[in-house]
């Protein structure tokens, strides 16, 4: 598929097994494409170029790679749910501070520190 731009693919869920049609572009690296969709709640009305998922829900994609002449599947599962934080723990030193702290699964987290008001009146921010 190098070389072509452009290749259309069908997206899944557990809840939409339909599918919906979605073109992915092919990036600046040949033969790789991209591409994304909105999801919304299972509870939503079918809308167009919209998924419906729900929490748990398996999404998949499937392609021809022809570069091994075969269908390749792609999976995803959907998750909704935050994370708990819990267990925050601040050292802090003359100009630093150790910030730990577990979450309930797995997570990108983030700790913003300084003297700024965006950060509220305790200078720390947490973001997962």
């Amino acid at each position: 598929m190098a070389g072509h731009g452009a290749a259309s693919v069908n997206l899944y869920s557990s809840t939409q097994t339909g599918g919906v049609p979605l073109t992915l572009t092919e990036t600046a690296r040949p033969g790789l494409f991209r591409g994304s969709l909105g999801v919304i709640a299972s509870t939503n009305p079918p809308t167009t170029g919209k998924l419906r998922v729900k929490n748990g829900d398996q999404l998949w994609v499937d392609y021809f790679d022809a570069s091994s002449n075969a269908t390749i599947r792609a999976t995803a599962v959907v998750d909704t749910v935050k994370p708990v934080i819990s267990n925050v723990v601040a050292e802090p030193d003359y100009e630093e501070s150790t910030v730990t702290w577990n979450t309930s699964e797995q997570a990108d987290s983030l700790v913003q520190f300084g003297e700024s008001a965006f950060l509220g009146p305790h200078r720390f921010r947490f973001c997962s």
